[in-house]
């Protein structure tokens, strides 16, 4: 239990960390969608680069993507030292995860400073074979 408290604080860490230091996009494209990908495209590596160095520095380990979808982007955390979690680590954690939306939501505000064209903020994470644990989805 210590240790899941301890992650969902690293995530919540790194991706306020991350949404305060990215770099804004200056290029202007007719469709909105197309900004969103330019966006992930300039900025995504930089982006899990803050995801993995909070879990490192916790102590644990993680492999992390990032793609535009539409106006939105999605996230997903795979933590390597997660295996076959039960259903009830699994509630708690999306349970967590609600409870956190404000949170969430306050990161897409961020992110929408620089690019206003997004829409939502998808962050999913996962085991290490990829089974998701837990979803939250901001924004429209």
């Amino acid at each position: 239990m210590k240790k899941l408290t301890a992650l969902l604080l690293v995530v919540f860490v790194c991706l306020t960390l991350v949404a305060c230091g990215s770099k804004k996009d200056d290029t202007t494209t007719p469709d909105a969608s197309n900004k969103v990908k330019e966006y992930v495209n300039e900025n995504g590596e930089a982006f899990l680069e803050g995801f993995e160095q909070g879990f490192e520095s916790s102590g644990l380990t993680c492999t992390s993507s990032i793609k535009a979808e539409g106006n939105g982007i999605v996230i997903t955390v795979c933590i390597n030292e997660l295996v076959d979690v039960t259903d009830d680590v699994k509630a708690q954690l999306q349970s967590t995860y609600d409870a956190d939306t404000s949170a969430y939501e306050s990161v897409l505000a961020q992110l929408q400073g620089e690019l206003p064209e997004l829409e939502t903020m998808t962050y999913r994470i996962c085991e290490k074979d990829g089974d998701i644990l837990a979803t939250i989805k901001v924004g429209k």
